[in-house]
């Protein structure tokens, strides 16, 4: 009587003389915030709050625990049991309008916070999927340029192959380019959606990186830097032999990325940990502290790209982080003396377990 005296003038006040009413009720009617005795008939005060709190746990339900009991003994049982605060009777009017007023302020910020969230999700499903529709529209067109770019070249009149033939070419290393740039979102998505199954193999470190260094000459040639190989020993990796090639790929495409002329790009590989780690060193600026953290996150370039420290969408390092979470192996990147960035993978090997850094 006396607490519905204290509220009934600001808020709506439902009563239950026992738990079980109290649980009944909850499913008829919901509730901003619970005011709980510890002591009542059948189940305790503590039992019916783990109860409610199991219930609602996607969503912030207050509850306060009321009680002549002071001994922190009691106080202690009330929070493990999931209450949000403790009042001892006899309870003062201001404090417990006070109280009831902050935690129903909690609850209400709560409940505005996982709105948000599921917002948030919404706008990343409908990001991805706006993306997905895009590669997968560009590719036959991109496909048709290729196509009459090859038979223009094929076509040309004698006299012009030398001069029109080199814009040819260069026009098709761009489509080759995009071509590879949808290629590795569509990889992206397919990994992180479960639908890529690996084909582990066991594969020779040194195979590996050889194929990858002979894809990306092309692109160091441009830059006018070099990609430099050297691996310790014979270390033979259990992946996916395309995936992992990709990953380096795309840390070689990184380093030449932030690369200039006459620069060289060091890719070494040594046995570790019944696996090899792979390194890839570059002179570029380096990554900033801040970034190190969310650069192998999707699209994790892209804050660095706003500040015009990093370009790129993001995707290439989070493809290398999802292959590589995939075998079960590691990646990190860090500064390199002298400056630069070393980016360091570690790939297991036959029946290799456990992880290097």
């Amino acid at each position: 009587m006396v607490l519905r005296a204290y509220l009934e003038n600001t808020y709506e006040v439902v009563e239950a003389e026992e738990g079980q009413q109290a649980l009944d009720l909850m499913l008829q009617q919901s509730m901003d915030l619970v005011l709980l005795d510890v002591k009542m008939p059948g189940m305790s005060g503590y039992d019916l709050c783990r109860m409610l709190k199991g219930r609602t746990a996607e969503e912030f339900l207050p509850v306060l625990l009321l009680s002549a009991l002071d001994q922190q003994e009691s106080r202690n049982e009330g929070l493990s049991a999931g209450a949000d605060d403790f009042l001892s009777k006899p309870v003062d009017r201001r404090e417990l309008l006070l109280r009831v007023a902050a935690f129903l302020k909690i609850r209400e910020q709560a409940g505005l916070i996982r709105k948000q969230l599921a917002d948030l999700k919404r706008v990343q499903y409908l990001k991805d999927y706006l993306f997905k529709l895009i590669v997968h529209d560009l590719r036959n067109p991109l496909a048709s340029v290729e196509g009459f770019l090859k038979l223009l070249k094929d076509e040309l009149p004698a006299g012009f192959e030398r001069e029109l033939g080199n814009y040819l070419d260069r026009a098709l290393e761009g489509t080759a380019d995009l071509s590879e740039i949808l290629e590795g979102v569509a990889e992206v998505y397919v990994l992180e959606e479960g639908k890529r199954a690996l084909a582990p193999e066991e594969v020779p470190v040194k195979l590996i990186l050889n194929e990858a260094s002979q894809a990306m000459a092309g692109a160091a040639e441009r830059v006018g830097a070099e990609i430099r190989v050297a691996v310790e020993g014979d270390p033979v990796l259990m992946v996916d032999r395309k995936l992992a090639r990709r990953c380096v790929e795309n840390l070689m495409d990184n380093a030449l990325t932030y690369s200039c002329a006459d620069d060289a790009v060091l890719v070494l590989a040594r046995p570790e940990e019944r696996g090899a780690v792979i390194e890839v060193l570059d002179r570029g600026p380096g990554i900033p502290d801040e970034l190190k953290g969310s650069l192998f996150e999707k699209f994790g370039s892209v804050e660095g790209w706003m500040t015009a420290s990093r370009r790129g969408v993001g995707l290439g390092l989070h493809l290398v982080k999802l292959v590589v979470s995939a075998h079960n192996g590691t990646v990190s990147v860090h500064d390199r003396e002298g400056g630069g960035s070393i980016f360091r993978l570690w790939f297991p090997g036959p029946g290799g377990v456990g992880s290097s850094q």
